[in-house]
């Protein structure tokens, strides 16, 4: 007598997506160990652990850019090095910020307080065996000129190497991606069409401590041809 074959129930997208973010989680593991170990994003702190959403907005960029990466044809090493470097970009970010509101509370602009918190990350990186390409595309990340300064020389090249384009690729995920919410759809507004880059853009213009390092940097980089 055959036994009759029970077929498994269909997964539920939730199901589904908790799956793919737990495979991405362990690609990512020995990055994400430093989320733990360095970053301090999973101490419980009055029993929540008030960090972890930093490190769910770095899987959903690691899902971001090994997509992209593969759209654009990007060498395996290139792809594998955009999804290491996407898991570790705000491993410091609980410290980033704590140096950057002691700075704006010593009278500065938040700049000073920026750079410091990304130069001991960068340590930390180059403490932990990271490769240079890594911690250049996790330094790509950001708003300060010398990130735009970097960004603006790629684009003006004739040609792009696979490491240019991983650079844009990182640079330009991290600008559209907002905490770990859904891409929201291009929409025209005042007869303008914007995207979640300009969404994210007006945010920044919008916040009075970013406004403040916008001007101490074009003070610091008056006259410079970018400007």
């Amino acid at each position: 007598m055959k036994k009759e074959k029970i077929n498994a129930p269909e997964k539920s997208f939730d199901q589904k997506k908790r799956e793919y973010f737990s495979r991405l989680a362990l690609q990512a593991r020995d990055a994400l160990k430093l989320h733990r170990d360095i970053g301090l994003l999973w101490e419980k702190k009055n029993g929540a652990e008030s960090w972890r959403n930093v490190s769910e907005h770095c899987l959903v960029e690691i899902a971001r850019v090994e997509i992209l990466a593969e759209k654009l044809r990007l060498p395996g090493n290139q792809k594998k090095d955009l999804m290491i470097a996407a898991s570790l970009h705000d491993f410091f970010k609980k410290e980033e910020m704590a140096v950057v509101k002691e700075d704006i509370n010593q009278g500065g602009s938040g700049r000073v307080g920026n750079l410091k918190a990304k130069k001991r990350a960068t340590d930390e990186l180059i403490k932990a065996g990271f490769s240079e390409n890594i911690i250049r595309l996790v330094n790509s990340i950001g708003g300060q000129p010398e990130e735009l300064f970097e960004t603006k020389n790629i684009l003006d090249k004739e040609f792009l190497s696979n490491e240019d384009i991983a650079f844009l690729v990182m640079h330009y995920v991290d600008d559209y991606t907002r905490g770990s919410d859904w891409v929201t759809s291009a929409a025209i507004e005042r007869g303008i069409t914007i995207n979640d880059v300009d969404r994210r853009i007006q945010k920044n213009l919008n916040n009075p401590n970013y406004q403040k390092m916008n001007e101490d940097s074009l003070i610091l980089h008056k006259g410079h041809p970018f400007f």
